[in-house]
């Protein structure tokens, strides 16, 4: 509540601000799912249960998304989407509103609704509209605490640690480099200029010789046991430096990298994540936010706090998650961690008949028209 009394005065519009009692309302009132729910809790803190119109333009020439009492600066090098601004159904508006009041700080975020209330349009155009960044991690069962963790994956590339402990292994090729044809005189000369396929081709080589010379059988042949032996640690040296399991490299997940970068994350539909991922994640809904991802050692600790600027989390880095609490076919989300979050309930997009109208013209409004599609539309 404070932090959105805050916001509220650092974001007021010219002509208003919003009153405490509004905030109460948004906080509280907007919590709960039902109208009837909303109804008793204004009745019990005794405030109108009527809520008052709102309306988002872009204003100031574009640099502004804005209420008659809140607004929000707008990047315009990233900003799209502005067009639809103007078919947001009232709950939208609302929405809108709330967040403009809760995204000045770090406050993690739930919207919750039930399907088709438009919560991931609703963030994404948000996000959109004033030119941040937000990526959407899509949730499912599969998605566990590993995953914040980041995974490996194969390196496109050789290293420079390893072209140079390759190169070492020429050496062992200067005895009998003229069984290499057109390789003979980059083997006498150790040319610095070897790619990772050129070692592939040389191992491939060394292989056919160690063969041939084992089972006497085929050309060329290795001439003595050194050869053989040093052919035989080539060969060994190479396919190990080659082989896929030293060539992987720890990628960051979305999650981390959003935090560093300063992005926005929407977790959307977290009734469908699995507990540990939640639970892995509680301490990202703290003031101030911190990540310790012991997994990968004792420094991987991501705070506000820290120096290390690889681990810093990023003052712009915002949290976001929708959760449809009618689905059935999921475990609940823990009340412990709603009740850390700013949480805001969505109404169906068709509540109204005005907000099912707003929701066709934006479908329209998006259509390409050609000369035959008033008859189309007719038929």
């Amino acid at each position: 509540f404070i932090k959105m009394v805050n916001a509220s005065q650092q974001c007021a519009a010219a002509n208003d601000r919003i009153k405490e009692t509004d905030i109460v309302k948004i906080l509280c009132v907007r919590r709960f799912l039902t109208a009837d729910n909303r109804k008793d809790i204004c009745k019990l803190l005794n405030i109108s249960k009527n809520e008052e119109q709102t309306t988002f333009a872009i204003t100031n020439g574009g640099l502004n998304l804005a209420s008659s009492k809140v607004q929000i600066g707008i990047d315009m090098k990233k900003q799209s989407r502005h067009n639809e601004i103007d078919h947001l159904t009232q709950c939208q508006q609302q929405l809108f509103e709330f967040l403009v009041l809760n995204v000045q700080t770090y406050m993690p975020i739930v919207v919750q609704g039930p399907t088709a209330s438009g919560k991931t349009f609703s963030i994404q155009l948000f996000a959109d509209a004033i030119g941040q960044n937000l990526k959407v991690i899509q949730m499912n069962s599969e998605i566990n605490a590993s995953y914040i963790a980041g995974s490996y994956l194969p390196s496109d590339s050789l290293s420079q640690k390893d072209m140079v402990k390759l190169q070492s292994l020429i050496d062992l090729l200067t005895d009998f480099s003229d069984l290499f044809d057109e390789y003979q005189d980059k083997i006498d000369s150790n040319d610095a200029n070897w790619t990772a396929s050129d070692f592939s081709f040389l191992q491939q080589r060394v292989n056919t010789l160690i063969y041939n010379t084992q089972n006497q059988s085929g050309e060329p042949q290795l001439r003595n046991e050194n050869e053989l032996n040093q052919a035989i640690e080539f060969s060994q040296k190479v396919k190990s430096a080659l082989s896929f399991f030293n060539h992987l490299t720890r990628s960051d997940s979305l999650i981390t990298k959003a935090m560093v970068e300063g992005s926005w994350v929407l977790l959307d539909g977290i009734e469908s994540a699995s507990p540990d991922f939640l639970d892995r994640l509680s301490t990202l809904l703290d003031d101030p936010p911190i990540l310790n991802l012991y997994e990968r050692g004792s420094n991987y600790i991501y705070s506000t706090q820290t120096t290390d600027d690889s681990k810093r989390i990023h003052p712009n880095f915002r949290l976001f998650m929708t959760y449809n609490p009618m689905n059935t076919s999921h475990t609940p989300v823990s009340s412990s961690l709603l009740s850390r979050c700013s949480l805001f309930s969505m109404d169906p997009i068709d509540e109204s008949l005005l907000d099912s109208a707003l929701v066709i013209s934006t479908i329209i409004d998006k259509c390409v028209f050609d000369q035959s599609t008033p008859a189309q539309i007719s038929a």
